[in-house]
């Protein structure tokens, strides 16, 4: 690994205290030119990072993985080729004047974030819509079961029937059947009565 960033008189972070670690399942040290953040332990990254000239798997979710090299690879070689001392420090000064962010990390994290929220509200409406049908389905089943009364259930036939007649029509109904009862009544009451005998205005 070749590891630089601020200069030994600068301490602290950017923001001035060291801030915490960002781990990622998807950013690990695989392959070279990866970018991280150097520590010295966890919580405690500063100015200081490193890239690496090969796969460094063991300091995945150790430190903070933040950028790759896309472009300049022959620049990453020349720097592995220079030689160092027993403590890995080069023997030659190098210096990294300046860099072009061709991809902004974060944005294209943005996006595939506003992608899988997408994903996901879209499963959640389709297990909505999916439970829906089956609900309707269940009531259906069971309204075209027994949800009206059988015409041929004589016990319940009479209290039954009313019950899907419009209200209005019952009353109809029911005045009918009461007047004609009326009617009845007073007819047999009529002729249940003894005939008064009226007595002969005609001489005898």
């Amino acid at each position: 690994n070749s590891q630089g960033g601020g200069a030994k008189t600068e301490d602290g972070s950017l923001w001035g205290e060291p801030f915490e670690d960002e781990f990622d399942d998807r950013l690990v040290h695989s392959g070279p030119g990866i970018l991280s953040m150097a520590n010295a332990g966890p919580k405690t990254n500063k100015r200081q990072f490193f890239l690496t000239f090969k796969s460094c798997r063991h300091l995945d979710r150790k430190h903070s993985v933040f950028g790759k090299v896309v472009q300049g690879m022959e620049l990453l070689q020349s720097m592995e080729g220079i030689p160092a001392d027993k403590k890995d420090r080069p023997l030659e000064e190098i210096k990294i004047i300046s860099v072009d962010v061709l991809v902004n990390p974060v944005k294209e994290a943005e996006e595939k974030e506003r992608v899988r929220i997408e994903e996901r509200v879209a499963a959640r409406e389709e297990r909505v819509v999916t439970n829906r049908t089956l609900a309707l389905g269940k009531f259906k089943k069971t309204d075209k079961a027994g949800a009206l009364p059988q015409a041929n259930k004589s016990s319940r036939s009479t209290n039954s029937i009313g019950k899907y007649l419009p209200k209005a029509l019952l009353n109809d109904d029911e005045s009918e059947v009461n007047q004609e009862k009326r009617t009845k009544e007073k007819v047999i009451h009529s002729s249940s009565k003894p005939q008064s005998t009226v007595p002969s205005r005609l001489p005898p």
